[in-house]
């Protein structure tokens, strides 16, 4: 008992998070090296981004004094000895930086082994006195350069080296969001010891696995009673004697006649939107408090503009289409709710049946 007495507290003390995106997420590229590298070369651009702050920051973080130097910056930068492509290249007069950028990625084919090859005979042709090697990568990435020339610099680091930015130092302040932007995906996600970190909610759950289920089975159970005493109730209002067919789906029932199902019209009722998204409400989980039920009448398909006036018509009287908030939160009150439900239905039923019936006639007259 203390267990699931411990486990309840837990459970009471979960706060609901709103869900958090960075661009990354918004277009579906996350842990995307080639972005990342491209995003960096950005802001490293002095002239694009209209500051000189990121510039000169990168350069402390490589230990490298390029301040008021002209610098050119390429990225994916060919080698022509081995076909391979350096991610960012930062050329000044005399001395050049060489970043290889890995994120969830390890080096592969003793690359940097190449890359160092291939600069130093470039570094004796251009006349360059010193090159600096980076091996830039998250926390957690255990990869590590097979050549010992290249150093390796955290994007932790790296972000204490941002850190200092601001958007005054901008000349448009504008672009500043660009920069702020990369900063926010570094500090979520790449400046970080783990790679995944699922949160307390997730481990609650691990733990308690096994009576989670055991409780999900029992309330599943449960909303189906529920659901077929509502079913009965419908029936009982609709009954198939009488020609109602009852349409069933997750979120919605639909009523109507079989001389109204080539009309397209039928009344119904709806879960209120956002419920099922939000609350896991539908009408196969019904069991909640304030369970809101949309009562509608509709017209739809290939007749929907014979009826289009005169469905709004009727839906303008929010005495019977309108919706109305039940709880379902406990034995009792969903009886109750189911039979407020029925009753609701059944005066919708008693006053717009023949009135729709009447309205299909003359609509097949014209």
């Amino acid at each position: 008992m203390n267990d699931y007495n411990n486990l309840i507290t837990q459970i009471k003390n979960i706060e609901n998070r709103e869900q958090v995106f960075n661009f990354l997420d918004v277009i579906d590229k996350n842990d995307n090296e080639n972005i990342i590298s491209n995003w960096l070369a950005f802001i490293l651009d002095s002239k694009r981004i209209g500051s000189t702050k990121p510039f000169n920051a990168f350069c402390d973080f490589c230990e490298v004094d390029l301040n008021g130097s002209y610098v050119e910056i390429d990225r994916e930068y060919f080698i022509q000895d081995n076909k391979k492509r350096l991610d960012i290249i930062i050329k000044a007069e005399k001395t050049w930086i060489v970043v290889e950028n890995k994120i969830n990625s390890f080096e592969s084919n003793e690359q940097t082994k190449y890359y160092v090859e291939s600069i130093t005979k470039q570094k004796k042709s251009n006349n360059i006195d010193d090159v600096k090697y980076i091996y830039l990568k998250p926390n957690y990435n255990k990869s590590k350069p097979v050549d010992e020339n290249f150093n390796v610099k955290t994007y932790s680091n790296l972000l204490e080296h941002f850190r200092q930015i601001e958007k005054a130092d901008f000349t448009n302040t504008k672009y500043f969001l660009y920069f702020e932007e990369f900063v926010k995906i570094i500090k979520e996600k790449y400046a970080v010891d783990q790679e995944l970190s699922f949160g307390n909610e997730v481990n609650i759950y691990i733990s308690n696995r096994e009576q989670f289920r055991i409780i999900n089975q029992s309330f599943n159970d449960a909303c189906t009673l529920v659901l077929n005493k509502l079913e009965t109730a419908l029936n009982q209002v609709f009954p198939d004697y009488e020609g109602w067919i009852i349409n069933k789906r997750l979120d919605y029932i639909q009523f109507f006649k079989g001389t109204w199902e080539k009309e397209g019209i039928h009344f119904e009722i709806g879960i209120w939107r956002g419920q099922k998204k939000d609350k896991d409400i539908s009408f196969q989980r019904i069991i909640a408090n304030e369970v809101i039920i949309d009562y509608c009448v509709h017209a739809e398909g290939e007749n929907k503009k014979h009826y289009f006036d005169y469905i709004n018509n009727y839906m303008s009287n929010k005495t019977y289409f309108c919706h109305k908030c039940y709880d379902f939160n406990d034995e009792v009150k969903c009886i109750e709710s189911i039979n407020a439900i029925a009753e609701h239905l059944l005066n919708i039923k008693n006053e717009y049946t023949k009135k729709i019936d009447s309205l299909i006639i003359t609509a097949r007259r014209t």
